[in-house]
């Protein structure tokens, strides 16, 4: 149970500009393997240092680096989401028949909300620094975007059951996410394209 949490901590200094490049590809291979251990549970909590660890050597790192930052991200969302369908079955299978409803089950993916909106958060945040550096907001937002598709589409078709979840993709997510894209701009059409 406390593996995530010491392993995070115990490599909470090895970053791309500090440590040798083999020994974060290392590290990163660490959190992959956690995240494919069958043993292991991620909680949102955990799950958000594990994505802002693998977000700054996306960040920092070579293209190894960002790799691999990029495989151990997108494995531990997979395996969050997994967690949380199991978690999901088990509620509905242990309740007793007639008084358990999709709706209650789903409450389980209540704890998918912080981690969006901690992604969505970290999407929006050079836009709103103003920051002069475009390269780095780009590098990050293509890391965080491919988190959140990675989250998105690992996630369950009856996590629609849930209604505190359904109001959070309407309210905060699709309108961060369309502002943290932006508007495509004036588009010149062709006068002979009808």
């Amino acid at each position: 149970m406390w593996l995530p949490a010491q392993l995070l901590r115990a490599t909470s200094g090895i970053l791309p500009t500090t440590s040798n490049e083999d020994t974060v590809i290392n590290v990163l291979r660490l959190f992959l393997a956690m995240a494919c251990s069958p043993a292991c549970t991620l909680n949102g909590r955990l799950l958000i240092e594990t994505l802002s660890r693998c977000g700054e050597c996306w960040e920092l790192g070579s293209r190894a680096t960002k790799a691999a930052s990029l495989a151990a991200a997108s494995q531990c969302l997979r395996t969050f989401c997994a967690f949380l369908m199991e978690e999901a079955e088990e509620v509905k299978k242990t309740a007793p028949p007639g008084l358990m409803t999709q709706t209650q089950a789903s409450a389980v993916y209540n704890e998918v909300i912080p981690v969006m909106q901690w992604l969505c958060s970290r999407l929006v945040e050079p836009n709103a620094n103003g920051s002069p550096n475009k390269k780095a907001d780009n590098n990050c937002s293509l890391y965080l975007t491919e988190c959140i598709l990675t989250l998105t589409s690992a996630l369950p078709r009856n996590v629609h059951a849930n209604p505190h979840f359904t109001s959070f993709l309407w309210q905060k997510f699709c309108p961060t996410l369309a502002a943290a894209l932006g508007s495509p701009g004036r588009v010149n059409l062709d006068k002979k394209f009808t």
